[in-house]
């Protein structure tokens, strides 16, 4: 059963690789259920009658988004953050903020992240969820090309499998490997990936947000300025930022 949950007790790979970061990791947890619908079936939030919304589910399945009248929207749009881009008094409110709103939609090359198997690919076409459309996901989670959603979401290109020929050498080796390696490494290596805008993710405090703890390459250009702001202001996981 997945849930959203607010604690420290995440994977290490959801903030060690970029794109599980941006997809697992929320400030609220409105955001993650927002986008992780099946982890919240209770929500919390309360009947608002008839209102317009947009209907996402059926947007997917035939390539056109529609702004519906009616009571049958889901219950995650009455949350506190979503319900003002999600339900609307009038269609022509709905479509505003949908301009796709009763017109074929656009495809695109879109993240899909598998997390049962830990994998991530772009996928072509128009089913994408929703919300990416909204204006604050766009520009990260919809693009032009294949590449350009491979280079923004860290997704490695899937090499082509070897014919089969090729598959097993038709030489044998010369001899026998050596017993141990020549060269040892000096220490482990570190991981610092980097995120879409450029820098290494980090977990840092965000003040504009109440001092939440984020994990992200969003923070302030002033905090790798020194050593002295880099221990004191950036740190490897949300959890030590949090201490």
């Amino acid at each position: 059963t997945r849930v959203c949950a607010n604690d420290a007790n995440y994977p290490d790979n959801y903030y060690l690789d970029d794109i599980f970061c941006k997809s697992f990791l929320f400030t609220t947890e409105d955001e993650c259920c927002h986008e992780n619908p099946t982890a919240c079936e209770d929500t919390g939030g309360k009947p608002m009658g008839l209102m317009w919304y947009p209907d996402m589910a059926s947007a997917t399945a035939n390539g056109v988004l529609d702004c519906v009248y009616g009571r049958n929207y889901p219950e995650l749009y009455t949350m506190p953050d979503l319900v003002a881009k999600h339900l609307f008094d009038t269609q022509e409110d709905c479509c505003t903020e949908y301009p796709t709103c009763g017109n074929i939609m656009d495809e695109f090359w879109y993240p899909v992240i598998d997390i049962d198997e830990q994998t991530s690919s772009c996928e072509y076409g128009t089913g994408y969820p929703l919300w990416m459309l909204e204006d604050d996901n766009a520009e990260d989670h919809l693009f032009d090309s294949e590449t350009d959603c491979e280079d923004a979401w860290g997704v490695q290109p899937t090499a082509p499998k070897p014919d089969d020929e090729t598959e097993v050498p038709s030489v044998a080796p010369s001899g026998s490997p050596s017993e141990s390696p020549s060269l040892v490494p000096s220490s482990s290596p570190t991981l610092h990936p980097r995120g879409p805008n450029g820098k290494i993710i980090y977990a840092y405090p965000d003040f504009n947000s109440g001092n939440n703890c984020l994990m992200d390459d969003s923070w302030p250009g002033y905090y790798d300025n020194n050593e002295s702001n880099r221990n004191f202001f950036l740190f490897s996981s949300v959890a030590e930022c949090c201490e």
